[in-house]
């Protein structure tokens, strides 16, 4: 999945790319807006683009498809806190 995400991600405007690596590193819209020095709307448009070009429909989504691209921690790692766990039970 490295090389599909990788792919994915060059789809990606510049200002897009920052935007999700934001939403994967757990900002909301509005502290999106105010690092980034954007309105709220702009970012708001930038996910919609993004969430098309990724063929996602959520921001967790966004995330899944940066951390299996190596561009954004993996489950479990600290950065600052743990936003989410993955668990894999073998079925």
């Amino acid at each position: 999945m490295h090389a599909a995400a990788a792919h994915a991600l060059d789809q990606l405007s510049p200002r897009e790319r920052e935007v999700a690596e934001l939403v994967a590193a757990g900002q909301a819209n509005k502290q999106i807006a105010a690092t980034l020095h954007l309105s709220v709307n702009t970012v708001e448009s930038h996910l919609k683009r993004i969430f098309a070009k990724l063929e996602v429909r959520n921001r967790a989504a966004v995330t899944a498809v940066l951390v299996a691209a190596g561009k954004a921690p993996g489950p479990g790692s600290r950065r600052g806190q743990t936003l989410f766990r993955f668990y894999v039970i073998d079925c």
